[in-house]
């Protein structure tokens, strides 16, 4: 037996290794009576055997393998399945003949995918119908196309199908239709001009399934261009995500009038898509380090580094400014749903304006990273600031309704009035009525929103205002951020004062800091009745009340001479930051004039 096996391998060993592939792509002869194989995986089986990939008699094997085995995917899933397995070799670059072969297989197996939907579409029932749609939306962008070019998935071309069955007399047709639409990556003129059409219908159940395509059909390309596709790189660009963004805020306006809750929340999530979109995609400022000095004078080098980055700047304007456009178009539907009876609603449309905020400060800290040209005012000033236009109508309904029965609904009011600094200085009145909220959360965020909006609005009522929550009984963050908000007034806080000296040491480390540094920022012979306090500091725990208080005190120069003895006291504190800063302060005081 032995010497029979070796004779056959003796007898094997001459043919050739694409012989032997021909033999395992077509498969040994098999009984009659051969149990069932699933014929995907021995699809999978042929296109995993590339073991001679540049034998022209393995390539003949591996087509005619390829054909057979392709003429045994006889269900509808099984092609689905093919044209999704990761083993084609359709996309090779260096094995020429073996994609040419691979890419013949599989585009006839998509034909044959694609002639079957088009088909349903055409001529089926209701129920293939249905179930075409849901087909393609589960495949979404998982399945490549039949071109290898084209990076934009395979359901993408079958989107006008989809589009078509949008429009079917059956509802569950249409409905399932959109909601495949947005899941497709379709081209988006014609496919939020589908859901539009839907959402103009009179069945609701048409109109709520339009209204969640809508955002989600941004939401998937905004998916796309981070991650990429399902086994390949992302081709999205930024340019794809702006005008699919746009295209759906554009459609979004019969959801904010619909008398249908879901319909109204799907608009706004429509919104919240595209302004994170926006806000993302948005460049970061330039960094400082990298760019020639504001002043100037400039170099020819600089100046053409400032004349390339305008430039840019001005290109980045024209690529968002449509969708800025749109989003202004929509700011007073939102506005509109900041008194809606709904809560969520109320919350999720003022979180809306809040990202809406968030987008124009990042565009606008980008602007303002780079200095002007000589002559020529700042960016800021000369590019288009459309989404302060859309914002407005926010702002000045909250300034009307200055509370909401809902804490959270408030608290959502704040941050985006603190989102937009001071251009909400129409609200102020609203702020500063927050600033005796039962929350001390709320209190808290109206404090921090007043030292956005800094000392040039209003600060004959805002400083009172928050120096009144500088008392005992006040929670100490909510102490420690007003104060950090007096400190951003300077001089114009002066008349919170008395109150910053009776609380200096009170209360946890983080709010004596703050206080301190309010002091120090008013200034000023006003500050030396802060003196006593500021001595009784140097005996805090804390090591940066300390230097801080040492620091406070320095600043003073002679007017804090009465500190002298009580300085020279805490020369040897045991930390070394705060002996260095009790010497600096020491000599402010005390050096000859």
């Amino acid at each position: 037996m032995r010497l029979l096996r070796h004779s056959w391998h003796f007898l094997t060993f001459p043919i050739g290794i694409a012989a032997l592939s021909l033999l395992a792509l077509a498969g040994a002869p098999q009984p009659a009576a051969a149990q069932y194989t699933d014929p995907v995986e021995d699809l999978r089986t042929i296109l995993k055997n590339v073991n001679d990939p540049e034998s022209q008699v393995f390539l003949e094997a591996r087509k005619k393998a390829l054909e057979e085995a392709a003429e045994k995917l006889t269900a509808t899933s099984d092609k689905r399945q093919a044209l999704a397995l990761l083993e084609w070799r359709d996309t090779d670059d260096v094995f020429k003949g073996l994609a040419a072969v691979d890419l013949a297989a599989r585009q006839k197996i998509g034909q044959r995918l694609e002639e079957i939907i088009k088909t349903v579409v055409s001529k089926g029932d209701s129920t293939s119908k249905l179930a075409a749609a849901s087909l393609l939306g589960e495949m979404g962008t998982s399945v490549r196309a039949l071109d290898p070019l084209d990076k934009r998935g395979f359901a993408r071309h079958l989107a006008p199908n989809l589009i078509q069955l949008s429009k079917s007399e059956d509802a569950k047709v249409r409905q399932a239709a959109a909601r495949a639409l947005a899941k497709v990556d379709p081209e988006p003129k014609a496919a939020v001009q589908a859901l539009k059409d839907l959402l103009e219908s009179s069945q609701l159940a048409d109109r709520q399934s339009a209204a969640q395509a809508l955002g989600d059909v941004v939401a998937t390309i905004i998916d796309l261009q981070k991650k990429g596709r399902p086994g390949g790189e992302s081709v999205i660009t930024v340019y794809d995500v702006i005008i699919c963004a746009n295209e759906a805020v554009l459609a979004a306006g019969p959801c904010f009038d619909d008398k249908d809750l879901l319909v109204r929340r799907n608009g706004l999530q429509t919104i919240s898509y595209a302004t994170t979109a926006l806000n993302d995609l948005v460049p970061l400022p330039e960094k400082p380090e990298l760019l020639p000095p504001p002043s100037g004078p400039y170099t020819d080098r600089q100046l053409k580094q400032l004349r390339e980055l305008h430039m840019v700047l001005a290109n980045e304007a024209k690529m968002f400014g449509p969708l800025e456009e749109a989003l202004k178009g929509q700011g007073q539907n939102i506005a509109n749903m900041l008194d809606d009876p709904d809560v969520e609603l109320r919350l999720w449309s003022r979180k809306a304006l809040e990202q809406m905020a968030a987008a124009r400060n990042k565009i606008k800290r980008r602007q303002e990273s780079v200095p002007p040209l000589p002559g020529d005012p700042p960016l800021s000033k000369t590019l288009p600031d459309p989404l302060k236009a859309g914002l407005e109508p926010g702002i000045m309904k909250i300034a009307k309704h200055t509370t909401d029965p809902d804490k959270k609904v408030r608290m959502a009011s704040l941050q985006f009035l603190e989102a937009m600094e001071d251009a909400a200085v129409p609200a102020i009145d609203t702020i500063i009525a927050a600033l005796k909220d039962s929350n001390k959360f709320i209190r808290w965020a109206a404090a921090r929103t007043l030292g956005k909006i800094g000392p040039d609005y209003h600060a004959d009522k805002t400083v009172p205002a928050l120096a009144a929550l500088m008392n005992p009984q006040e929670d100490s963050d909510v102490r420690e951020v007003t104060a950090s908000a007096l400190r951003k007034f300077g001089a114009a806080a002066k008349p919170a004062l008395p109150q910053l000296i009776k609380l200096l040491n009170i209360g946890e480390a983080e709010a004596q800091e703050a206080i301190i540094k309010a002091i120090t920022a008013i200034g000023g012979p006003e500050t030396t009745p802060a003196i006593p306090a500021l001595i009784k500091s140097l005996d805090s725990r804390n090591v940066n009340v300390r230097k801080l208080a040492a620091e406070a005190l320095g600043r003073m120069g002679p007017l804090a001479v009465s500190a002298i003895p009580a300085l020279t006291d805490h020369l040897q504190d045991e930390d070394a930051t705060v002996r260095i800063a009790i010497s600096d302060a020491l000599l402010n005081i005390a050096r000859p004039r």
